[in-house]
């Protein structure tokens, strides 16, 4: 994700050079950027639950507490992959709206 990320932000770049209104973007990849750290954050906290976890003796409980402690993680990259959709559709929103300003009037 933060290839794609650093690829939506160039684009942002792109657009603010060209004076096109992208704050709904940059919001949306802001967004983005603090999920997925809050994710790594999350991946982390995993890790050492599930070095503890493994101790354990019963298999069962161990995989439950295993996927209890990765929840998070997914459910982070998830929200930030959303985050970074909703960033590219005002991104192309934009676009659309400066081709239809910037098109000659048919009559």
């Amino acid at each position: 994700l933060h290839v794609l990320a650093g690829r939506i932000e160039s684009r942002i770049q792109k657009f603010e050079e060209r004076k096109i209104d992208a704050t709904e973007a940059k919001q949306a990849l802001e967004k983005a950027k603090t999920l997925v750290e809050d994710a790594r954050v999350s991946l982390a906290e995993a890790k050492a639950s599930v070095k503890n976890v493994l101790s354990g003796e019963n298999p069962k409980d161990v995989f439950a507490d295993a996927q209890k402690s990765v929840k998070p993680v997914v459910s982070h990259m998830k929200d930030a992959h959303a985050a970074l959709v909703q960033s590219i559709v005002a991104l192309k929103g934009n676009v659309s709206a400066e081709k239809n300003e910037n098109a000659a009037p048919t009559e």
